[in-house]
């Protein structure tokens, strides 16, 4: 296997000069500010800072920004009240050390030395034990009571994404900020007529009932110390909602590694779809379907949900994650590249059928034998081989 090269998951962070918004929080919750010795900052939507107070205690600050700001602070310190009231629980996340809703700022204690299983998935040093594991914290989490989450201030919300309204029309201001690669997703998916409805049953929580979720599960918020040692982070999407959504967007997160290691693979040079397509499920097969199966019994050791219907809408909400991965390459990409098509194929496919899916995956007592193929194109109808090639029209709407 020729792996990636390690994400750079370290940015130069935004400056703090004494009247920073988040150095006068720190001075208002007690805490002295950071200095700027070591001071270090990670990839993400929110500007973060990582470093120490001048009493050598270690935090990670985070300021919210964009729409919604108020309320991600809200769940993230809801979420911090319910393991305080259920007391001690096995679930290994920061400790909230505190908030500044006025000026949306969470300060948390620093996790040690560390990187993310994203930074190991990519090139591909993740033993199948991780994820066993991962899938036994999924659980706990799932396990939390549902009436405690409300009375510490969890509500039941949906999750937006995917809005399915932009698979029928984009609406002019949207298309005229899209790169080239997002319109020609989009492209695909809008003479798509068989997927609207999978997409939309992703909205429903089946009769396994609504659990306490991250909702915005990944590898990249799961962080590994030198120790081996697992933190989820990020948990400002905390809700009660749909367990098989988080369950869902690690299998995705794999399936779509099995693709992103093709690019430096001697045997993956070529561009043509179904090359890619048959070299992605070998890799599948041979590398992705142990870290798969080892989630999915992780899960259910440690008390997970079960059932073809959460089995189901597991692999729908994996095909999702295939979906929303290419997407968010496509926004910084001229092109949707033929390794993010073959991606969305399979998606589509386990959004079609997702209980062929669950049963290749291995996740019901039926034929393993067989991984997940891809279509030729995300988009159905035509000839496939004619459908690679086209250029289906965009709908835009001023």
């Amino acid at each position: 296997m020729h792996p990636e090269q390690p994400l750079q998951e370290s940015v130069a962070p935004e400056p703090l000069h004494p009247g920073h918004p988040v150095q006068l929080a720190l001075v208002d919750l007690g805490l002295g500010g950071l200095t700027d010795d070591g001071l270090e900052s990670r990839h993400g939507r929110n500007a973060n800072w990582l470093g120490s107070t001048p009493a050598g205690r270690r935090l990670f600050v985070k300021r919210l920004s964009g729409p919604g700001g108020a309320e991600r602070l809200r769940r993230e310190s809801a979420f911090a009240a319910l393991l305080d009231r259920v007391g001690p629980v096995e679930l290994p996340v920061p400790d909230l050390v505190g908030v500044d809703a006025e000026r949306l700022i969470t300060v948390s204690a620093a996790v040690g030395d560390t990187h993310t299983v994203a930074h190991d998935l990519a090139a591909w040093q993740v033993e199948p034990a991780l994820f066993s594991r991962l899938g036994r914290i999924l659980a706990t989490l799932h396990a939390l009571p549902v009436h405690e989450a409300e009375a510490a201030g969890l509500r039941p919300e949906p999750v937006i994404e995917p809005d399915v309204r932009h698979f029928g029309a984009i609406p002019f201001d949207l298309a005229a900020g899209m790169s080239a690669g997002m319109l020609d997703f989009y492209r695909l998916l809008q003479h798509d007529a068989e997927i609207v409805a999978p997409f939309t049953r992703l909205h429903e929580v089946g009769p396994y009932g609504p659990a306490v979720v991250h909702a915005d599960m990944r590898v990249d918020q799961v962080l590994i110390g030198p120790d081996g040692g697992l933190t989820v982070v990020d948990w400002e999407e905390c809700r009660i909602g749909d367990p098989a959504r988080d369950l869902g967007a690690l299998v995705g997160d794999v399936l779509y590694a099995t693709m992103v290691s093709l690019r430096r693979d001697d045997e993956a040079t070529g561009t043509d779809l179904e090359q890619v397509t048959a070299q992605a499920a070998r890799r599948l097969r041979d590398d992705g379907l142990p870290l798969v199966h080892a989630l999915h019994e992780g899960y259910l050791d440690a008390g997970g949900r079960r059932g073809p219907e959460f089995a189901e809408q597991t692999m729908r909400a994996a095909g999702w994650q295939l979906f929303d991965r290419a997407l968010a390459r496509a926004q910084s990409h001229i092109a949707f590249a033929t390794r993010d098509r073959a991606a969305a194929g399979i998606g589509r496919r386990m959004l079609l059928d997702p209980a062929a899916a669950a049963s290749a995956l291995g996740w019901v007592a039926e034929d393993r034998a067989t991984v997940p193929d891809a279509a030729p194109d995300p988009a159905p109808t035509g000839d496939p081989a004619e459908s690679a090639t086209a250029e289906p029209a965009l709908e835009v709407v001023r």
